[in-house]
C-alpha cells in the first residue's frame, strides 16, 4: 500500500515500526536490524530473525560496520559484531505502482567493507531510476568467510558460509518487508562489485537464494574464488596456527575461537591469507564454500550445467583489473613472476608457456597486472557469461572509462572505478581527484549512459537497446569508453583461447609443502 504525506517517513517491517529520515531527493531508512546480533553462542552460526520491538524504531543512522582489519578497512564509524542491519532509499515523488528493487552487495575481498559508506549511499541511482536501493551489512573475514566446521561437536556448531547465509537473510528480508517501501518484491535485481560480485554469481548457485531474485548484475566477479571442503579446512586449520593453538586440540579451538577479540581475527586472518597466496597462488584462502548444503557445487560449474538461477544477467570486468591488486598488497592477490608461473605450474602447467607468452614485456609489473586481471576476474566471468547465456537472458560489457590521472599512474580503468559512475557519486573527493587532469566531464557523462542501462535491466530485465544480448557464437560485448560507448565482437578472444577451460585449483589437494607457518603468530612472507 502507497504511504501518504505525512507517513513517508514511518514505515512497518515484520519487527516493528521504522522512522526514517530525508534526503534531498530520497527517503532512507538506515541501520534496520534483519537478523538477531550474532553475538555469544551464535557466533559462526547463520543469522536468527530479529527480536521484535514496541513502538517506532529510529532509524536515521547507519548501525555499526562488521568487524574488519584496518588498511582498507579503516573507518571512522564504530565497528561492532552487532552489525546485521539494512538500508532502503527510495525516491520522495510518490508512485501508484510499486517500484523495482536494487540490492546492492558491497566489495572489500570478504574482509573489509560495509554498507554505512557515502559511495553507496548516494540517492543518484534511486532518484534518478525510480526504484528502491537497498544496501546491508553482512560479516567480513573468519567471522563469516572461513569454515571452521571440522571442530564441530555436540558441544559447539560451527556453520558453513555464514556471510552467504547473511546475504539470503537479509534477501529474505526484503522479500517480506520490500512492499512496505513502495518495492516490488518480485523485480528485485541483486547487484555487487568484486567480492560483492563473487556474491552475486554465488548466491546464483544457490538454490536456497533461487527465489529470492530475478536479476543480477555482476561487476568484477571472480566466480571461481569459492573453495572445496578440503581446502576450506585447511586454510581454517592454518588460521587457528596463527591464534597460537593446535588445530588437532577441538575444544581448545572451540574456546579460543569464542573468546577471540576482533584484532586477533585480522592479524591471523591476513597471515592465513599470505601464506594461502605463497602455497598455492591463484587461491583466496577464504569464502563461500562448496558444503553441499548451502552451495552443493561451484558456481562455474552450476552456471555450466544450467542449475544457476535461470534469469537474466549482465556480467563484466573492468579493462585494467589487475592494476589495483597489484599495488594493493593487503589483499593478497598480487602477482610477481614467481606467483605467477607457481600458479600455473601446480595448477595446468600444459598451458604456462602459452599463457605467460600473451602478456607483453613479462615479467614487468604492467604485464603481471593484466595476468592477475585475466585470472581472477576476466576469464572466469567471460566463462560463467558463455554458459549462461544458454539459459537465460546474458548481456556482458567491459568498462575502459579512465582519466589522465588514472592512466599515468598505471591504474586506468582498475579495478573498482566503475562504482562510481554506477551510483552516480561524480563529484565526490575521490572524482575530482581522478579527473584533476582531465577526464572528470566525460566520466560524469559516461556515469549517466552506465545508469541508464542499469536502471533499464531494474525495471525491465533488459539494458538499453544499444547493448545487443551476448551470445555464445558472435561474442557480442559492450565496450563503456570515456568518449563513446561501443559494441566489440570476442574482445581479447586469444587470451580466452590460450586460457582455454582453466579452473584454478578447484578439485587439486593441496600442494604437500605446505608447511606450518615459521612461527606462531609472525608474518609470513
Amino acid at each position: 500500500m502507497m504511504t501518504q504525506a505525512g507517513d513517508d517517513l514511518i514505515r512497518q517491517t515484520t519487527a516493528g515500526a521504522v522512522l526514517g529520515t530525508e534526503l534531498k531527493g530520497a527517503y532512507a531508512w538506515r541501520g534496520i536490524p534483519y537478523a538477531a546480533p550474532p553475538l555469544g553462542p551464535l557466533r559462526f552460526r547463520g543469522p536468527q530473525p530479529p527480536a521484535p520491538w514496541d513502538g517506532v524504531r529510529d532509524c536515521a543512522r547507519f548501525g555499526a560496520i562488521p568487524l574488519q582489519g584496518k588498511g582498507l578497512g579503516i573507518r571512522s564509524r564504530r565497528q561492532s559484531e552487532d552489525c546485521l542491519t539494512i538500508n532502503v532509499m527510495t525516491p520522495k515523488t510518490p508512485s501508484d505502482t510499486p517500484r523495482p528493487v536494487m540490492v546492492w552487495i558491497y566489495g572489500g575481498a570478504f574482509a573489509v567493507g560495509d554498507s554505512a559508506q557515502k559511495l553507496y549511499a548516494n540517492e543518484s541511482l534511486a532518484a534518478r531510476g525510480d526504484l528502491v536501493l537497498v544496501t546491508f551489512n553482512y560479516r567480513l573475514g573468519a567471522l563469516g568467510w572461513v569454515d571452521f566446521s571440522a571442530y564441530n561437536n555436540a558441544d559447539r556448531t560451527f556453520e558453513t558460509n555464514v556471510g552467504l547465509r547473511d546475504q539470503i537473510a537479509a534477501l529474505e528480508w526484503v522479500r517480506e518487508n520490500i512492499p512496505n517501501f513502495d518495492g516490488d518484491p518480485e523485480k528485485v535485481t541483486v547487484f555487487g562489485e568484486s567480492a560483492g560480485a563473487v556474491s552475486v554469481t554465488t548466491l546464483f548457485a544457490s538454490p536456497s537464494a533461487h527465489n529470492l531474485f530475478s536479476a543480477g548484475i555482476a561487476q568484477s566477479s571472480d566466480p571461481m574464488l569459492t573453495l572445496d571442503r578440503p581446502h576450506a579446512s585447511e586454510f581454517a586449520s592454518w588460521f587457528v596456527e596463527e591464534l597460537g593453538e593446535d588445530p588437532t586440540d577441538v575444544g581448545a579451538v572451540q574456546r579460543r575461537l569464542d573468546a577471540t577479540g576482533p584484532e586477533d581475527f585480522a592479524t591471523a586472518t591476513d597471515r592465513m591469507l599470505s601464506r594461502a597466496a605463497d602455497v598455492m597462488p591463484g587461491v583466496y584462502g577464504m569464502g563461500p564454500v562448496i558444503d553441499g548444503d548451502l552451495l552443493p557445487v561451484s558456481p562455474t560449474d552450476a552456471f555450466q550445467a544450467g542449475t544457476a538461477t535461470a534469469v537474466p544477467l549482465i556480467i563484466g570486468t573492468n579493462e585494467r583489473e589487475g592494476a589495483l591488486l597489484q599495488l594493493v598488497k593487503s589483499l593478497h592477490l598480487g602477482y610477481n613472476s614467481s606467483r605467477a608461473e607457481k600458479a600455473l605450474d601446480l595448477t595446468d602447467p600444459a598451458i604456462r608457456d602459452q599463457v605467460l607468452g600473451l602478456y607483453r614485456g613479462y615479467p614487468s609489473r604492467s604485464s603481471l597486472a593484466e595476468f592477475c586481471g585475466d585470472l581472477h576476474f576476466a576469464i572466469p566471468s567471460g566463462r560463467v557469461a558463455r554458459a549462461h547465456a544458454a539459459f537465460a537472458p546474458t548481456w556482458v560489457y567491459r568498462f575502459d572509462v579512465s582519466t589522465r590521472l588514472l592512466d599515468l599512474l598505471g591504474f586506468g580503468a582498475t579495478h573498482g572505478t566503475e562504482i562510481p559512475l554506477v551510483m552516480g557519486d561524480t563529484h565526490s573527493a575521490m572524482e575530482r581527484t581522478f579527473g584533476i587532469l582531465g577526464g572528470a566531464r566525460a566520466r560524469r557523462a559516461a556515469s549517466i549512459r552506465i545508469q541508464d542501462h542499469w536502471i533499464s535491466f531494474a525495471h525491465n530485465r533488459v539494458p538499453l537497446d544499444s547493448w545487443p544480448r551476448y551470445d555464445a557464437e558472435d561474442g557480442k560485448v559492450m565496450i563503456f569508453d570515456s568518449e563513446r560507448d561501443h559494441v566489440d565482437v570476442n574482445p581479447r578472444s586469444d587470451r580466452f583461447n590460450a586460457w582455454g577451460d582453466y579452473s584454478g585449483w578447484q578439485g587439486l589437494p593441496i600442494p604437500e609443502s605446505s608447511g606450518h607457518p615459521s612461527h606462531v603468530g609472525g608474518s609470513v612472507e
